[in-house]
């Protein structure tokens, strides 16, 4: 046996979609396939076993160390994670070992630049258990495509945690040569055959909350990363990869159901994607754009009714409980509000599975990954994508802090649907705030307006709560006959009256405060 150590192989791009196993077989059929690959390709069997202490230090650090059986041989991979947006393959170190048992002495610490030294230094004292395991069939491929060579990774197995188990049905399309969008090209091509949505969760990943019985926690968009030095090009860039990480990043949580942070974040990931392209369709029109927001759109509107269910159950029913000290069935109101969240929350996994949120997904990573807005500019989006990101932030923050001004003179005047319409425009004006304001230098300030934002739009919210809730009441009372549940119910509408009616006075008192502030970018 070898004591080099092999070398770190960095590996190429890789787009990974899912599927059900009932569309395998339609997928090896898929006319891009057929028709642009020479031949039926190797079948492999790959059976691998995840290892990590107790506390699950090496995933709590990004790393994952697994033993693979290859056919009588064993061979020891340590690799690491990727951040969920990219499309890198993660670094990966192999090391053929003597049984299936780990030895992770045989790796040498000191040339694992990815490890850090803390780590590096306490590997070979860590005692390692079996975490869980994947049994998987996988076909390879070549395609070769619009100049572009992918291999085609279709991996049909099980992934296995103590008597859990999860079906695990993936096509890897790994780019060896050629651009990385022809892998969203390929991606929208397969979806004319099967159903597919991209894979916003890493197999080691899945394991590890298999084997806890848990799902990763919901995730807030990241701070913004944009310099003051950025062109508008860089700009675009840098909001919209983000934008996707954050969308990617709870869908898995959303699916789920468990936790109703993950609708509420994916719903949050898809306002922000529609109101970057919303600012910038007013400086650089395109087609495109607009079709993206109304899908992004659509996907944030087929999650509103879990989303509206979640607030019901947990925020909505907690002021008219304490009102009534427990004198109405609330626990009767929890049961019956429990099947349409249900419901909703069926609609919801409905359209992350669906071939329309496929194409989405893949249309807007695509787009990103080609700059497509280059492609859709004039001779002077062409110019305005050249300027200093600033000048195009300062333009949008100034449009957008003047439009609110304009919708919300005669305050107390405003109707429900202008307040909501105002509530829209700051909603908007707070995204481009929390995108925009590292490109100046004026970090308290933009701090001290993102909070009055905030503010304001919560308490805008609440003047809105009774409107968007009472469709609910109404879905409620149809269906039950309960005296003591409508009781509860009409509780709950009564608390919403008084707090509409008791947040007015403090609504118009942070309106006045926000509409004297400095703007932090003039």
């Amino acid at each position: 046996m070898p004591d080099e150590l092999p070398a770190l192989v960095q590996g190429s791009q890789t787009l990974r979609l899912q599927t059900s196993p009932d569309f395998l077989t339609s997928l090896q059929q898929a006319p891009i396939i057929l028709n642009h690959t020479r031949n039926a390709g190797v079948v492999r069997r790959i059976d691998s076993t995840y290892y990590d202490t107790s506390e699950n230090m090496l995933f709590e650090n990004g790393i994952s160390l697994s033993v693979q059986k290859r056919g009588k041989n064993f061979v020891q991979r340590l690799l690491k994670q990727e951040p969920r947006q990219s499309l890198a393959r993660p670094a990966t170190l192999e090391v053929s070992i003597d049984t299936g048992t780990p030895d992770i002495v045989r790796f040498a610490n000191d040339k694992i630049t990815w490890l850090s030294p803390t780590l590096a230094d306490s590997l070979p004292d860590l005692t390692l258990l079996p975490r869980f395991a994947t049994r998987i069939r996988r076909r390879i491929r070549r395609l070769e495509f619009s100049g572009a060579v992918v291999d085609l990774l279709l991996d049909d197995g099980i992934i296995i945690a103590g008597d859990r188990r999860e079906p695990l049905t993936e096509l890897q399309l790994v780019l060896q040569s050629g651009d990385e969008g022809v892998l969203y090209e390929i991606g929208m091509r397969l979806l004319e055959t099967v159903p597919l949505r991209i894979a916003t969760t890493e197999i080691v990943t899945r394991g590890y909350f298999l084997a806890s019985d848990t799902v990763p926690a919901a995730e807030k968009a990241a701070a913004s990363a944009v310099t003051p030095g950025s062109t508008v090009d860089e700009l675009i860039a840098c909001v919209f990869g983000a934008a996707q990480a954050h969308l990617h990043a709870n869908q898995m949580v959303a699916f789920d159901g468990r936790s109703v942070d993950g609708v509420h974040q994916m719903r949050v990931a898809l306002r922000r994607i529609r109101s970057v392209l919303s600012m910038l369709k007013q400086v650089l029109p395109s087609a495109t754009m607009i079709n993206l927001a109304r899908e992004a759109k659509w996907a944030a509107d087929e999650l509103g009714q879990a989303r509206a269910w979640d607030v019901f159950l947990t925020t909505t029913l907690d002021g008219p409980l304490r009102l009534t000290g427990g004198h109405a069935d609330f626990d009767g109101l929890r049961r019956v509000a429990e099947a349409p969240r249900l419901e909703a929350y069926a609609a919801a996994r409905a359209m992350i599975s669906s071939d329309r949120y496929g194409r989405f997904q893949m249309s807007l990573c695509q787009w990103v990954a080609r700059r497509g807005w280059r492609n859709d500019a004039d001779s002077d989006g062409l110019g305005t994508l050249a300027q200093p990101a600033p000048i195009l932030a300062a333009r949008i923050l100034t449009r957008l802090h003047g439009k609110a001004l304009k919708q919300g003179r005669r305050f107390r005047a405003l109707s429900s649907d202008e307040r909501h319409d105002l509530r829209i425009t700051l909603k908007k004006l707070r995204y481009a705030s929390e995108f925009f304001h590292p490109l100046f230098d004026t970090a308290m300030q933009s701090r001290r307006h993102a909070q009055c934002l905030s503010r304001l739009q919560d308490r805008l919210g609440l003047d809105q709560d009774a409107a968007t809730t009472q469709p609910l009441l109404d879905d409620l009372a149809a269906r039950t006959r309960s005296p003591d549940v409508h009781r509860a119910l009409g509780a709950v509408a009564g608390w919403l009256a008084f707090q509409s009616t008791a947040n007015g006075g403090r609504l118009a008192k942070q309106w006045r405060h926000y509409r004297t502030m400095q703007r932090y970018w003039s």
